[in-house]
Order: C-alpha cells, then structure tokens, then sequence
C-alpha cells in the first residue's frame, strides 16, 4: 500500500477520480473510455509534435488543452498540468522550451498509461 502511495505521488497520479469515473459509469464503459483516451491522447501527442514543426502555436495551445481536460478526467493530474502549461505558453517562447514541454509531456503520457493499465489490473 506504501510503495502503491508513493508511486501515484510520484507521477501526480489520482486514483481516486478514476474509481470515481468508474463507480458512475461501470468498468465496462470505464475500460472503453480509457482505451479511447490513451488512442486519442496519443494521436493528439503527434498533431502537438507536427503543429510544433509547422511553429502553429494555436493548433499546439488547442490540442494541449483537449489533453489538459481530458487527462484529468482520468486521474492523470500530473500530465494534466504539464499540458496546461503548454496550452498557456506565450507565443513568443523560445522553439527548445516548447520541444522540451512536448517531450515531457509525452513521457508523462506514457508513465500515465501505464499507471491507468496498473490500476486496472488492481481493480481486476
């Protein structure tokens, strides 16, 4: 239980909104949305890497934001505030901070699935 505590308090992760979110719509529909999160959050991930080469800073803010909103609703706190950064980042920042903050927030992405796929082995 210690070391499950100290592993969602390192990746900002939320359990509890996503037994919430599960407790209202069952797992079944629950295991589907995640599914659809994780795909959708990894296509809008490349649209962030492609928008970025394209220095189209709105696209980048906007897609940002869908993952802001969306990884929250799963728990995913952590990923969330990175992508909220990134939606808010002034047009004017220097390329290497935007590919940095792009980056970190597809890392956060992957730890976060993994940590949706733990809980949902836990869960099991």
């Amino acid at each position: 239980k210690a070391a499950d505590e100290a592993l969602y308090a390192s990746q900002e992760f939320y359990p509890e909104q996503l037994r919430e979110l599960a407790d209202s719509l069952g797992k079944k529909r629950t295991d589907e949305a995640v599914r659809l999160f994780r795909e959708e959050t990894a296509s809008r991930i490349a649209k962030l890497k492609q928008f970025l080469t394209q220095n189209s800073m709105f696209e980048v803010s906007r897609e940002a934001h869908s993952i802001e909103r969306t990884s929250a609703t799963f728990g995913l706190i952590g990923l969330s505030a990175l992508a909220a950064d990134l939606a808010k980042i002034p047009e004017k920042a220097s390329q290497e901070e935007v590919v940095k903050l792009v980056a970190d927030i597809e890392r956060a992405f992957c730890r976060g699935c993994e940590l949706l796929i733990y809980e949902e082995l836990r869960a099991a």
